[in-house]
């Protein structure tokens, strides 16, 4: 299931039974299916899919939730609503490029390295 934005993700939680409300800006809430707790406790950021229970602490990001429901996970669920705003690069006493980190908008960081084809790992 190919998510990309809120509404995808609220049909996608309502497509299991749950029932999913906007809070304020970009955060949804719900009840933790993970504590049972019905007092609305879970946040899911529906740009990042990042989620917490802030009675639980239950955490992770959105393929992590689709595990939980038996649905296999998509890495690449919220491809398109990231942006690079910065590269870090990180390389041996030659100069020769190790890894970078890459940091995307909305805030996220995300280490890769080169693959020797010229793409990234």
């Amino acid at each position: 299931m190919q998510m990309q934005n809120e509404l995808d993700i609220q049909a996608y939680f309502e497509s299991k039974g749950i029932q999913i409300k906007r809070r304020s800006g970009d955060e949804l809430i719900t009840d933790c299916f993970f504590c049972g707790d019905t007092k609305a406790h879970l946040y899911i950021h529906k740009l990042t899919g990042q989620y917490c229970c802030h009675k639980c602490h239950s955490k992770g990001n959105l393929p992590t939730l689709m595990a939980h429901f038996g649905d296999k996970p998509s890495y690449n669920l919220l491809e398109n609503k990231r942006k690079i705003v910065a590269t870090y690069d990180y390389t041996d006493e030659s100069g020769n490029l190790l890894f970078q980190v890459v940091r995307y908008d909305p805030k996220d960081f995300r280490q890769r390295r080169p693959d020797g084809k010229g793409g990234w790992i």
